[in-house]
């Protein structure tokens, strides 16, 4: 699942080339923390990957909180569990398979 504030085009676009099922675009910081929570509801594990910009209460509230970017993630440099300090999305995954 893919939870995104971008523009909900885009959002669409991006989820079909990453073969993403379920995706939500125009999301506001809050709305993601009540889908992130209503997903650890239904018990389900999270791992939630942000450049960090608003998003520091929803990388908290994930089981694996994954900051991607350097200086300017604020805060979510202090609040994730993981901080990737390049834009590669391959990193998540040989993050992932580290810690596993």
């Amino acid at each position: 699942m893919m939870l995104s504030g971008d523009k909900g085009s885009v959002v669409d676009k991006v989820a079909r080339a990453l073969n993403i099922n379920k995706a939500f675009g125009d999301l506001l910081p809050e709305d993601k923390v009540r889908k992130v929570q209503w997903l650890l509801d239904e018990g389900k594990r999270i791992a939630f990957v942000s450049d960090g910009k608003n998003d520091a209460p929803v990388l908290a509230l994930a089981d694996a909180g994954i900051a991607m970017g350097g200086l300017d993630s604020g805060g979510a440099i202090k609040t994730a569990d993981i901080v990737i300090q390049i834009y590669q999305s391959g990193k998540i995954v040989s993050t992932i398979k580290l810690v596993r």
